[in-house]
């Protein structure tokens, strides 16, 4: 037996053949008729009836020589080969006290490619429920602990027979391609399930695979069916704490087909995509916190965030999956630096193709989930911008709140610095190595400014008279040149004033409080040059800040100081 497990778990080239000798020396192993308690000198032949056959004969005639020792030597004749051997009704092995024994049978029962595998392994399982059917009336032999993936208890008999049937009859009707023949028999999966105060008569492992082959079905009506009628059956949240992750992951897997789910979206009762945020919550939620760095939870919900992104998950399931996320009890630190990115995707390329009366919903979905999963001190301030700018401002400003909140937990101060750095760094970001610029240098520009302004609204005023300091001190003295750093000094100048002009007059009129423009806009400000760099970009400047003056009363234009000397 030994040899055996260590060959199935090194060399994935003999399994096929190892249930196979399994098979044949189940009855060995089990002691079952004791034909396979030969002597060094017998062999198996390639007939196996034959071989059969000449065991027999050779145990007939190691009985007999037994006999007539016995009767030669009397009550103290030393028994012999054969009568040394087990009985039949104690094993020689008990197959079914090894754990890797049902690890095997699972894989066998599993297997899609090799139907003689899936076949010689539900042989072994059939085998091994009519021994313990046998040895439970045998008062000397009852084992005192049993694996996890199986047990027997006398008391029980009848119940766990009941459903061991029920597991046989499932899964070879799975077998069969038409939907007729399996829906009759699908509702069986009930009896594997655990009932009020009832614990489940086997273990969940053998559920699941009944689960997973339901879901993987050849036949797509067979799939539909079987998770339309899980789902209506077992909607409790505890049903689905016995799921193992793989069986779970199958449940999303076919959940993302559009026609599932928009067939069950269309019950009347608790739709599908509750339940199904019930679902993936609960999942989560029982799976174990690690100690040692390895949670469970993290990794299945990259798993999920990664099957969203890549088979484009439809605007019901993703909506569903990012609601179980942000319902989560406890803060998981599920998105880092390489994970985060991952989300980003979704929200610049996936949520986009949805129609647009589910954006709303599913961006808000998408920052709630944030706050439950993200680990702040490993997720870098570049990716945190370039995300927040993938999501469209309609939907940013509706769900500035959540942002807001988002942010915050960074930690104080966080925005302020990262922003501080970038304004310091932004005229040197050039793209470009030409001593002049193109219209496509300006609009790259003008899209890096307002990345960074539009985070401006997410820090408080005082930080935002701050940044607005700093942008000015930027431009001072103001240079209108068509050199590059210049132009970009320019670029995110308009762009500060226009944040200005859209804000309201109290958050505008603080930021620029005490803030003397003479330092800018000095009396050296023309428009001499011909150069239509210059002038659009002495304009932009020009025309942002009279607007952003004007809609402010007359006696905050005085405090601020500001003469605008225009050719």
């Amino acid at each position: 037996w030994e040899t055996l497990a260590a060959l199935y778990r090194r060399i994935e080239a003999y399994k096929p053949d190892i249930y196979g000798i399994l098979a044949a020396l189940y009855d060995y192993f089990m002691g079952e008729r004791g034909l396979y308690v030969a002597t060094a000198s017998a062999k198996k032949d390639d007939d196996d009836e034959e071989w059969v056959v000449k065991q027999q004969q050779l145990d007939k005639k190691n009985k007999a020589k037994a006999q007539a020792q016995q009767k030669k030597g009397g009550k103290d004749a030393a028994p012999s080969a054969s009568s040394a051997a087990p009985s039949a009704t104690t094993p020689v092995h008990d197959l079914r006290l090894e754990q890797s024994f049902f690890e095997m049978i699972l894989a066998g029962l599993a297997d899609n490619e090799d139907p003689l595998v899936r076949k010689r392994a539900l042989y072994l399982l059939k085998r091994c429920i009519e021994s313990s059917k046998r040895l439970q009336t045998d008062s000397k032999y009852q084992p005192q602990s049993w694996p996890d993936l199986f047990s027997w208890d006398a008391k029980k008999a009848t119940q766990l027979s009941r459903a061991w049937h029920s597991f046989f009859l499932i899964l070879e009707t799975l077998q069969e391609y038409d939907i007729h023949i399996v829906k009759p028999v699908w509702p069986h999966v009930k009896v594997l399930h655990a009932d009020q105060g009832t614990p489940a008569p086997l273990h969940d492992a053998w559920k699941n695979l009944i689960l997973r082959l339901g879901f993987s079905h050849k036949n797509s009506l067979v799939k539909k069916y079987c998770i339309l009628s899980y789902m209506s059956l077992f909607a409790a949240p505890m049903y689905l704490k016995t799921l193992d992750k793989d069986t779970f992951l199958a449940f999303v897997d076919l959940a993302a087909d559009p026609a599932v789910f928009s067939v069950a979206a269309g019950q009347r009762e608790q739709t599908p995509k509750k339940i199904f945020s019930s679902y993936v919550s609960s999942f989560i939620s029982a799976l174990p916190a690690a100690t040692d760095g390895s949670d469970q939870r993290v990794g299945l919900i990259n798993d999920l965030l990664a099957r969203a992104q890549k088979q484009s998950f439809g605007p019901a399931l993703m909506e569903s999956i990012l609601v179980a996320f942000a319902s989560l009890e406890q803060q998981v630190k599920a998105l880092n630096e390489t994970t985060f990115s991952t989300v980003a995707a979704i929200a610049q390329s996936n949520i986009p193709l949805f129609h647009f009366r589910h954006h709303r919903a599913v961006y808000s979905s998408v920052i709630q989930a944030l706050l439950k999963l993200s680990d702040y001190s490993a997720i870098p301030y570049d990716q945190v911008r370039r995300f927040i700018r993938s999501i469209p401002a309609a939907h940013r400003k509706a769900s500035q709140s959540h942002f807001q909140q988002w942010l915050d937990s960074f930690g104080a101060g966080w925005l302020e610095k990262n922003l501080i750095a970038e304004i310091d760094s932004f005229p040197e970001q050039i793209s470009s190595v030409s001593t002049t610029l193109g219209a496509a240098d300006i609009d790259e520009a003008y899209s890096a400014a307002a990345q960074l302004v539009d985070l401006f609204v997410y820090v408080p005023v005082a930080s935002l008279k701050t940044l607005t300091a700093k942008v000015l001190a930027l431009n001072s003295p103001l240079s209108i040149v068509a050199e590059p750093k210049q132009v970009r000094k320019i670029v995110l100048l308009s762009t500060l004033l226009r944040f200005l002009r859209s804000v309201s007059s109290d958050v505008a009129l603080a930021a620029l409080s005490g803030i003397s423009a003479k330092a800018v806009l000095t009396e050296s400000f023309s428009f001499r040059s011909k150069m239509a760099l210059q002038t659009a970009a002495a304009d932009v400047v020009c025309e942002s800040l009279s607007s952003a003056i004007s809609l402010k009363p007359r006696d905050a234009c005085s405090q601020l100081d500001v003469r605008l000397h225009l050719n």
